[in-house]
């Protein structure tokens, strides 16, 4: 799913230390080695506007460098082989689609234009990849393109709200997404068709109800929801907002919505792991103030615990999840000949 930036639309908390299970220290080594089994997490590092890849057991990888562009909100696809990405120009006017292999090959552009395009996810098959475009002064719509870059086409045509951060169904059939209308805290969890037919409202407060991602089995969304008091006048669209985000489950449904999260301060962004039972998201911690960072940790369903995984400070956010990593099979040592016997 991609995902809504740390000064996106600017949900910046309120002050609280955060306690963690674990805590990694992490640089940027050469690529590891890599425990078996072990799935890989892919994010966005704010200090380089890069990215990188990361796991429990190992310092994180640098996968993309570019002085000049900002890359964020990378989508892994399912079988592992690409992922795509926002790349920005510093400026933050100009916004385009890319995809990389893991291994840092076989980058490509994949939409290009005066158009902003953001939070890419692809398609369950990897033919497609959906995203949400602003053009102009336009707010935001979702759309789809061919995994090749070919054919995009449009899905929502709302010219009085804007779509962003869609994410799939694992079956293809339906994506669910952020329909932001009337003032800015006000985003509601949507869902549609694969088509972009029968749109309809999942769920929604007076607040911020948005960047949904599906279980693995398609029976829940898990959504980020600001659980704190909306203000009567909201500020303008540059300055920042102080709410509380949580991450929420809710049924593919819409019903039985049930709290993850439980923290004064904001946690959001939240991705499934491909065997459903963890999740990786974005913790804002010392926010407001000078020291405030984004760091990603992971949480595991039906359990407090939480696991550190950045520790670099500054804005580390923005992760999804990944196959683990191929470890080759030692060569086995040659057998020697049997010595014949003594005669």
């Amino acid at each position: 799913m991609a995902h809504l930036t740390p000064r996106r639309v600017a949900w910046l908390a309120g002050a609280a230390a955060f306690t963690a299970t674990a805590a990694l220290g992490l640089g940027q080594d050469p690529a590891p080695t890599q425990p078996p089994g072990d799935y890989r997490i892919v994010y966005s590092g704010e200090s380089t506007s890069d990215l990188y890849i990361s796991d429990l057991a190992n310092p994180p990888v640098q996968l993309t460098r570019g002085s000049a562009t900002r890359d964020q909100s990378p989508d892994w696809s399912a079988d592992g082989a690409s992922i795509v990405f926002m790349r920005m120009n510093k400026k933050g006017t100009d916004a385009d689609l890319w995809t990389i292999a893991p291994d840092g090959s076989q980058l490509k552009r994949i939409t290009k234009g005066r158009a902003f395009d953001r939070n890419p996810a692809w398609s369950p098959d990897g033919t497609q990849i959906a995203f949400s475009r602003r053009i102009g002064r336009q707010l935001s719509d979702i759309w789809v393109v061919n995994a090749d870059g070919t054919r995009p086409r449009k899905l929502t045509r709302t010219p009085f709200t804007g779509e962003v951060t869609p994410a799939w169904s694992p079956d293809g059939k339906l994506i669910a997404y952020g329909r932001q209308s009337g003032s800015r805290p006000n985003v509601d969890l949507w869902i549609m068709r694969a088509n972009g037919r029968g749109g309809k409202k999942l769920f929604g407060t007076a607040g911020y109800d948005g960047e949904p991602d599906f279980t693995p089995d398609g029976k829940f969304i898990i959504f980020s929801r600001e659980s704190g008091r909306i203000p009567r006048n909201p500020a303008p669209l540059w300055k920042p907002l102080r709410y509380n985000l949580d991450v929420w489950r809710i049924t593919v449904k819409g019903k039985t919505p049930r709290r993850i999260t439980r923290r004064r301060g904001d946690d959001y962004g939240a991705r499934v792991s491909p065997d459903g039972t963890r999740y990786v998201y974005n913790v804002e911690l010392n926010c407001p103030g000078r020291k405030c960072n984004t760091e990603l940790f992971i949480g595991t369903f039906g359990s407090t615990a939480t696991t550190r995984l950045t520790t670099r400070g500054g804005l580390d956010w923005g992760g999804d999840w990944g196959p683990p990593a191929v470890v080759p099979e030692p060569t086995p040592e040659p057998t020697p000949d049997p010595v014949p016997p003594v005669q």
